[in-house]
């Protein structure tokens, strides 16, 4: 069910020292997507509704706050983020179409920003990227977690295929100025950490010029453990508690090595990410999976 709110600010203040990011924005709460393994599952408890995937909030007044604030404070030297808690082109964005009118509003400002996405709606406003991308550094990421369509219609049934996706990727690469990449996240376990998906992902970005690739595993908690404990059981129960257990009791020992596999797979195919975030991290911060030099 669609439902229209009101918000009082369209810009927040990014708290975490793991992103490059300091500002958030989110058109929408809640995302139609379904991800499996979300973690923003979370933030539909402020709105008093557990019904993430299926009741999607959209501001309408966002674009008048976002213009408001943008006229009021200079945020030219701020990397923003676009759709932290949602996809900001999920399927309700092409009837509500406020991505166009933020592209204008970030054109006009000059914003800098950073945007991941599972939607190939994404080109509809390639013009306009690329225009942005003219002006100031932004940085798109195409989030894969398999290129198996079938396995990735179970994960991610709502969103684009995993094919798509990657064709979506390449195609923003062509078309704009943009530092494309992929997040190869979550990683899950016995699912997604064969070296012949990873590989495959790599080998694609390799081979069409993608600028970077963010690599992280599964990580469970509160709500989102016990939803995706939920569908696991009722998937893969052959699989689930070994799932679970390596993204919990034996995370430590599980990410070693996963990150020795991905470190072999991206030396195999001699990729290396071009892009870093370090003009944006105004303070030292521990190595992230936003670190260009983390495998």
């Amino acid at each position: 069910m669609y439902k229209s709110i009101t918000t009082k600010s369209a810009i927040q203040k990014n708290l975490s020292t793991r992103t490059p990011y300091k500002y958030s924005l989110n058109p929408y709460r809640g995302c139609e997507h379904a991800c499996q393994y979300c973690y923003a599952l979370y933030s539909h408890t402020y709105l008093g509704d557990d019904n993430f995937f299926g009741d999607i909030y959209f501001k309408q007044n966002i674009i008048e706050v976002l213009e408001r604030e943008l006229n009021k404070t200079d945020y030219s030297q701020c990397l923003i983020s676009v759709g932290t808690v949602c996809d900001a082109y999920q399927p309700l964005e092409a009837q509500m179409q406020f991505m166009p009118k933020i592209l204008d509003l970030f054109i006009k400002h000059k914003i800098p920003m950073y945007l991941s996405t599972k939607s190939s709606l994404i080109l509809r406003d390639v013009d306009k990227l690329a225009h942005l991308s003219k002006l100031v550094p932004i940085y798109i990421a195409v989030s894969i977690s398999t290129l198996d369509d079938e396995l990735a219609r179970v994960l991610e049934p709502n969103a684009s295929p995993a094919s798509a996706r990657l064709q979506t990727a390449i195609e923003l690469k062509k078309r704009t100025n943009a530092f494309i990449g992929i997040h190869n996240m979550p990683i899950i376990p016995n699912l997604t950490d064969s070296a012949q998906n990873i590989g495959a992902i790599v080998q694609s970005a390799k081979q069409n010029n993608l600028d970077y690739i963010i690599f992280d595993p599964l990580n469970l908690r509160g709500e989102t453990k016990f939803h995706f404990a939920d569908f696991l059981r009722s998937h893969y129960p052959k699989l689930a508690n070994d799932i679970i257990n390596k993204t919990d009791k034996g995370k430590g020992a599980y990410k070693q090595t996963l990150y020795a596999l991905i470190g072999d797979i991206k030396n195999k195919f001699s990729f290396q990410n071009i892009c870093n975030f370090t003009e944006y991290i105004k303070k030292p911060i521990q190595l992230s999976f936003f670190d260009s030099n983390v495998y």
